[in-house]
């Protein structure tokens, strides 16, 4: 889990960066960034499956083609697809990571996850609304989300 979330945090940044200069005037095509960005969540996404798993088939033939299309959406209808699109592709993504928890019967972390993953969700929706606050809540919100998913996966 830790290895995905430092592979994705370069993409991350440099996705956010390029939001924060289009916000501050600046003439910048995010879209290259956020497929970037977008990708490497779906590539934690199946190195998540795999760490809460344990299981080759699971990723295989499940995780692995689900996040590969949705990484080919994120490319291939890029600027024509619906923003929802993509929100519910990684939901369903991050779902499909999470499941082996409720599988394995760790009640606890699975519902912990999934609840602080709703919140934050519930935050991105908000956003307009919140004068931008609620990305930023939502980010806030993974840090007890990967803290409750790290604690799992080592165990």
């Amino acid at each position: 889990v830790f290895a995905g979330l430092a592979l994705h945090l370069p993409f991350s940044i440099a996705y956010h960066a390029a939001e924060a200069m289009r916000s501050s005037g600046r003439i910048v095509d995010v879209t290259p960034w956020r497929c970037s960005d977008q990708t490497m969540v779906h590539v934690c996404c199946v190195i998540n499956s795999w760490a809460l798993s344990r299981s080759v088939e699971y990723l295989v033939l499940l995780t692995l083609p689900v996040n590969l299309y949705a990484i080919c959406m994120l490319w291939f209808r890029a600027q024509t697809e619906p923003r929802h699109y993509r929100f519910i592709r990684m939901g369903f993504a991050i779902f499909l990571y999470l499941l082996p928890l409720a599988c394995r019967g760790e009640w606890w972390a699975f519902i912990s996850a999934c609840g602080l993953f709703l919140a934050g969700a519930a935050l991105f929706v908000a956003d307009p609304w919140l004068a931008g606050w609620g990305h930023g809540g939502f980010h806030l919100l993974l840090v007890p989300f990967h803290y409750v998913i790290m604690n799992y996966s080592m165990a």
